[in-house]
């Protein structure tokens, strides 16, 4: 699901092409994974924003810059960006358009930022992603970049259906460094 969506917001950002500037707010979460390889994978600059404890783990996917959210104000660091992911919800959009260059857009992808979006309008510039987990084509996409080796999923853990409770708790925690799996048995 994280690796569509993921798929499905660089889609929605327009043609993604070598050199653009690409800034990934939630870099370490499951999209934020994808989409940080993703990007690379399409010969971007990409710059990734999570903690510091995932720093090692998202310069390994290849980002070319890792800010610490904690220690530096990202925010501050445009207008030089020419697409920008917000999967963390973690600023305000006003602040996400700061960091776009003239022509710049801004894609906000996941529940949490649709939560922070409720009855909040968007810049011209910005788009809200809502998934769509079901095509198929976008599976075999996703499918062929796995089995070639161009992106790798990462998964931080997985946990047995039983604790599909504590699953969504740490998801929700904004700390995972991967995807979360919920193992059900058939």
């Amino acid at each position: 699901m994280a690796g569509v969506t993921a798929l499905q917001a660089l889609r929605a950002a327009g043609a993604v092409e070598p050199g653009q500037r690409v800034l990934v707010n939630g870099a370490a979460g499951g999209v934020g994974t994808f989409l940080v390889q993703l990007a690379k994978d399409r010969a971007a600059e990409v710059t990734a924003v999570c903690r510091q404890e995932h720093r090692d783990l998202i310069a390994g996917l290849g980002a070319d810059r890792v800010v610490d959210y904690q220690r530096e104000d990202f925010t501050s660091l445009g207008p030089i960006f020419d697409i920008v992911f917000d999967v963390a919800a973690s600023r305000p959009q006003r602040h996400l358009s700061r960091l776009l260059d003239r022509r710049g857009r801004c894609v906000v992808v996941g529940f949490s930022s649709l939560r922070r979006l409720a009855g909040v309008a968007l810049s011209r510039r910005a788009r809200l992603l809502t998934a769509d987990n079901t095509d198929p084509a976008d599976l075999a996409v996703l499918g062929r970049l796995v089995d070639s080796g161009r992106i790798t999923p990462v998964v931080e853990r997985v946990y047995p259906i039983a604790e599909v409770a504590q699953a969504f708790e740490h998801l929700e925690s904004g700390r995972p460094g991967g995807n979360i799996v919920v193992e059900v048995d058939f």
